[in-house]
């Protein structure tokens, strides 16, 4: 009896010297890798959120410049600025199509042109010396989570001077 005592307790001796992980060991391993990829993905979500903000102001400044270049367009067409205005009326633009195009979970927004200004130093003998556009984009950004979350509004705005034609 004294033999297998000795037997037992050498098995069991080297079961504890063996190398490896004891199961508290791994445990507290995956724990922390858990923590650690709850953080990174976190991290790639926030980045995401404001990658996806910055693309929709790009695209609204897109809009913006397409407008300013129409309007800057109108003026050098020889019409006077003051008639312009009157016919001004806000566009509707699609500033993110999410999913199939055309669909309520779309982004719009409106673009319009604000204001024409004539600029008439006293000093010049140009009458005007230069026109002051000024054009708006607006729309709401939506929340980062749809369910308890309200739109931000959002309001892009480009002045613009413009010398006008000399013919």
């Amino acid at each position: 009896m004294n033999i297998m005592h000795w037997i037992r307790k050498s098995r069991v001796l080297r079961l504890k010297n063996r190398p490896g992980l004891t199961m508290i060991e791994l445990l507290i391993s995956l724990l922390i890798i858990a923590i650690t990829s709850v953080a990174v993905m976190s991290g790639v979500a926030t980045a995401y959120g404001w990658l996806l903000r910055e693309r929709h102001k790009q695209t609204a400044v897109q809009y913006i410049k397409e407008e300013m270049e129409f309007w800057q367009a109108r003026i050098h067409s020889a019409m006077p600025p003051e008639h312009m205005f009157h016919n001004a009326t806000p566009r509707d633009i699609c500033i993110d199509d999410f999913g199939t195009a055309g669909t309520r979970d779309d982004l719009w927004g409106t673009v319009r042109l604000v204001s024409i200004e004539r600029v008439d130093l006293p000093d010049t003998s140009t009458n005007p010396d230069w026109f002051e556009l000024k054009v708006i984009c607006e729309y709401e950004e939506p929340p980062w989570d749809r369910r308890t979350g309200e739109p931000k509004p959002v309001v892009l705005e480009l002045t613009c001077p413009m010398v006008p034609s000399t013919t």
